[in-house]
């Protein structure tokens, strides 16, 4: 077996830039060898067709929508079937471009570029994501080589993969009674019925809710719930003076303790911490 090749990020470019953008179809039955990188990390979204990704010695289905991110330990290729082609859009940078991120924006924790899982971190697109990326692609073939469109462009892909986002979901259409289901789950009136106001919501059951929302990339019910009542929980904080215990029971928490062991999973601070450090005025 040939020992895979390691790519450096200026050795592969023939002018000194801060990110390279490229659009290329794979035509049936063709490949791109296996390889990995030296020094950078690239994002790339499948446009149109379908392949396999072979990354990590895992054979990873790609088809229109799929968004990857390739962290510089992964190891990986595509290639395609007879009959079928691929176009893929990718952007690679140097790894030091986000190396502050992890810090600055994620408190550290190994996921997005930084995850260790076997696989790299891999998101479906709805059409209007999918439209939204196309016009990245135009703003970033004719954009200048600066590090401030590059960041502007990473900060907003990423948002694509926050937890507890709706528009995470494969590209078949989610029902609209669904949808609107997840939408009314975030109004305050409704955050104290829990899972079963959800699965009323839905019109079916808490067990088929599961099996839809499994169906279409989401979160279980009952983390979509937990997830919209913290966020909840933290606007309160942050915007009024309503006591601690007050917000706990106004969205479904009889419990104080639970509710600060949960907030604190999610936020890194106890709501108490939370409100202190956020509504601190800067002459104080």
């Amino acid at each position: 077996m040939k020992p895979i090749p390691y790519l450096g990020f200026r050795k592969t470019r023939s002018h000194d830039l801060s990110f390279h953008l490229v659009r290329h179809t794979f035509k049936s039955r063709s490949s791109f060898f296996r390889h990995g990188h030296h020094d950078f990390c690239e994002l790339f979204w499948i446009e149109s067709g379908c392949g396999l990704h072979q990354v990590n010695g895992i054979s990873q289905p790609l088809e229109e929508g799929t968004l990857v991110l390739i962290r510089q330990s992964d190891v990986h290729g595509f290639e395609t079937r007879s009959g079928k082609t691929l176009t893929i859009v990718n952007c690679s940078f140097p790894t030091r471009t986000v190396t502050h991120w992890k810090r600055r924006y994620f408190k550290g924790e190994p996921i997005l570029f930084w995850s260790r899982d076997p696989l790299p971190p891999t998101c479906r697109l709805k059409a209007v994501q999918m439209q939204h990326l196309q016009q990245w692609t135009d703003r970033l073939s004719t954009a200048r080589d600066e590090l401030f469109t590059l960041d502007w462009f990473l900060l907003d892909v990423l948002h694509l993969f926050k937890p507890g986002e709706a528009h995470i979901t494969p590209a078949r259409s989610m029902p609209e009674r669904l949808q609107l289901a997840l939408q009314e789950m975030h109004r305050p009136a409704v955050l104290p019925g829990g899972v079963h106001e959800l699965a009323r919501l839905a019109g079916c059951s808490l067990q088929h809710l599961n099996r839809q929302l499994r169906k279409f990339g989401q979160m279980p019910a009952g983390d979509l719930v937990t997830e919209a009542r913290l966020q909840h929980a933290a606007r309160k904080l942050r915007l009024t003076d309503s006591k601690i215990v007050d917000i706990g029971l106004e969205i479904g928490f009889n419990n104080l303790g639970h509710f600060y062991q949960l907030f604190k999973r999610r936020y890194g601070l106890t709501p108490r911490q939370f409100r202190i450090g956020l509504q601190q005025s800067v002459w104080q």
